[in-house]
């Protein structure tokens, strides 16, 4: 395959159908922590919640951590419903809030649009509405998607206090355009439908009800904290909605673009790996493949990999046929791929 062919595949790949699948990847590009670090702030932070008391679940995450497991696994030993979800949760919070602001404030004094930004005008060249799923908390996406100018759906209509009503969410990107002295039509804005099934660091449980709030509020957070536990978390408002709404999106998908993502969550995948078993071509953008996600490539031939190359320099491209280095060119990185492969 020459550098011609593979950007042109590329390019061919965005049209009719495209859902887009964002990990944690895009938000480690912009500083947010990795699962590594997270880790290693709850090794810290929870025994110190604890104070000394004994606790037989947290000892259990503690011993496979040490083993060697990754934190999702690790949590998988704290059932739901246990107190240490809670302190989890906001653990991370706070955690991510301060590296999502550090962010936010470095993207706006560079006054140039975030690489989700930039691409989001050729996700919705063709079409008004754009498919993102996301497994991340913060708000990375959601801002990228308004400094390029477009709206987003996330089902809460407003920002500082919004009940969840997907309803008057759809109505905020529609609007009635007059045609000649007594008819009109709708027309839909060019927007991003964002479905969050692990929920996100502006969601919050007030009086029993989900509310989104981008003030900082000292209520529980509606976040679905890694581990088992979140199968059944999964199946609560507001999670239930974007869940369905993700495998919706997954199911009726001619094709996917995933951006820095693993491959690790069961969850999301239920829906997902059997659309790409199906054939449903795929192209994967990431730093580094996870052992999960290069199990899956090699196995789905319509699926294309871009990993980054260190040894020469340059860009990996993985298929279930094909194994090739691009020298000098650094398309795995989504700001170089929407320069040098969309522009």
């Amino acid at each position: 395959m020459t550098l011609d062919e593979l950007k042109l595949r590329l390019q061919q790949h965005l049209s009719d159908g495209l859902v887009t699948i964002v990990g944690l990847g895009l938000s480690a590009s912009h500083g947010l922590p990795t699962m590594g670090e997270l880790s290693e702030h709850l090794r810290k932070i929870i025994p110190l919640h604890l104070a000394g008391t004994p606790n037989s679940e947290w000892d259990e995450v503690e011993s496979r951590l040490t083993a060697g497991a990754d934190l999702e696994a690790a949590l998988d030993a704290i059932p739901h419903g246990s107190v240490l979800i809670p302190l989890i949760v906001e653990e991370s919070a706070g955690l991510l809030i301060s590296a999502e602001t550090k962010a936010i404030q470095d993207t706006l004094r560079a006054g140039k649009l975030m690489p989700f930004g930039a691409l989001v005008s050729h996700l919705l060249y063709a079409t008004n509405r754009a498919e993102v799923i996301t497994t991340n908390y913060d708000r990375l996406i959601e801002i990228a998607v308004e400094m390029a100018g477009y709206r987003v759906d996330c089902s809460f209509p407003s920002a500082y206090y919004s009940r969840l009503d997907e309803a008057a969410a759809k109505k905020q990107v529609r609007e009635w355009v007059p045609v000649g002295r007594s008819s009109a039509k709708r027309r839909t804005h060019k927007h991003v439908r964002l479905s969050k099934p692990h929920g996100s660091l502006d969601w919050y449980l007030l009086a029993n009800e989900p509310v989104r709030s981008v003030l900082n509020l000292l209520e529980p957070r509606l976040m679905v904290a890694p581990g088992s536990s979140k199968f059944l978390r999964g199946y609560d408002i507001p999670f239930d909605l974007h869940r369905e709404r993700s495998n919706n999106a997954i199911d009726n998908a001619a094709r996917f673009l995933i951006i820095g993502y693993g491959f690790n969550d069961h969850h999301l995948e239920t829906h997902l790996r059997v659309r790409l078993a199906s054939g449903v071509p795929a192209v994967v953008i990431t730093k580094e493949l996870t052992p999960n996600a290069r199990k899956c490539i090699l196995a789905h031939p319509a699926m294309i990999a871009l990993e980054e190359s260190n040894d020469p320099p340059g860009t990996h491209v993985l298929t279930s046929s094909s194994d090739d280095v691009f020298r000098g060119i650094s398309i795995w990185a989504l700001a170089n791929f929407v320069e040098e492969v969309l522009t």
